[in-house]
């Protein structure tokens, strides 16, 4: 079984939101991140807390280390998101399309770039995230599939969320992850 997650990250407190279920994973360089309830889309809980705290917020899932995506946000919604792997178990097609389609995850990695220019520790572009997940991609296993592909989609993450300079995340959220 692999990595089940799904947290945010926010600039700001998080715990007073009224969510249940809200798991404190520590604070980091005045980001605190949490693991939010399954029940919750990642999507919108990084662009409902991004409104109402009036914050930049980062979030992400992972599906039994075979999909992850990014969703990024600031105070007036969703920003940008970048998906990683094909969508778990074909139930997101949306997903699968821009990780498939070069020029749509090229475009996406720009728009997670636009907001870490305006609110990450670090500022990687977006080829430089576009191409931190092509040294994750195992040829072998895509050709046997057919398409580009992670052996773990979680690598993918750890890879992002580190460019963005989000280093204590693999100790938060992977070390303590569900699997």
């Amino acid at each position: 079984m692999g990595l089940w997650d799904h947290f945010i990250v926010a600039k700001t407190d998080v715990a007073d939101l009224g969510m249940p279920s809200v798991e404190s994973l520590g604070e980091h360089d005045g980001w605190r991140y949490v693991r939010v309830p399954y029940d919750v889309g990642t999507d919108a809980a990084v662009e409902n807390v991004a409104r109402l705290l009036e914050a930049p917020v980062i979030g992400a899932y992972v599906a039994d280390s075979d999909a992850a995506a990014v969703y990024c946000a600031d105070g007036s919604g969703l920003r940008s998101w970048l998906a990683i792997n094909p969508s778990y178990d074909d139930g997101d097609p949306e997903h699968t399309e821009q990780w498939l389609d070069a020029e749509a995850h090229k475009d996406a990695a720009e728009s997670v770039a636009r907001w870490a220019a305006e609110y990450a520790p670090k500022k990687p572009s977006g080829a430089e995230i576009v191409s931190a997940l092509a040294e994750l991609e195992d040829p072998d296993l895509g050709a046997e599939v057919g398409e580009r592909m992670l052996v773990f989609a979680d690598e993918g993450l750890r890879a992002v969320f580190g460019l963005l300079g989000f280093a204590s995340l693999d100790e938060a959220v992977f070390m303590v992850g569900r699997g």
